[in-house]
């Protein structure tokens, strides 16, 4: 039998940067970002105090190599009821790929909810190129 390919971009949430069981999952989308349910990260709209991200299906990344979540930059319970959220980290991921979908070229695009069409940007450059992308705050200032 052959075995799954590993997925990289897959993370496992974890209320401390010790503890053994996850309290949910998430997928990398850049760097720092991470995106996941609100539902495991929030408790009444607001962040839990200590979140950690592991990367337990990285096959180079050591399973107590985790990083610590910096900020919730998007919640999309508010405004739209969504159950997610987008979290930045401290640090970027130790040597995880993105998922395919997320290195798009800058040609591929989706609809949006207005009717209109949105493209990914092909390779961002720059921290603050992607924070312009996603609407939120600069890292870099």
């Amino acid at each position: 039998m052959t075995k799954p390919p590993p997925d990289p971009w897959t993370v496992a949430i974890h209320r401390s940067d010790k503890d053994l069981l996850p309290i949910g999952a998430g997928v990398v989308i850049d760097d720092s970002l991470v995106l996941t349910c609100e539902h495991v990260v929030c408790k009444g709209g607001t962040l839990l105090d200590e979140i950690w991200i592991a990367f337990p299906k990285a096959p180079t990344v050591s399973w107590s190599s985790r990083r610590r979540v910096r900020a919730l930059v998007h919640n999309g319970r508010p405004e739209h009821n969504l159950d997610v959220v987008l979290l930045q980290l401290d640090e970027p991921v130790p040597g995880v790929s993105h998922p395919r979908g997320c290195a798009a070229s800058a040609r591929t695009t989706w609809p949006t909810s207005r009717g209109g069409r949105s493209a990914f940007p092909a390779t961002p450059t720059s921290a603050a190129r992607r924070a312009a992308w996603w609407g939120i705050p600069s890292p870099t200032g």
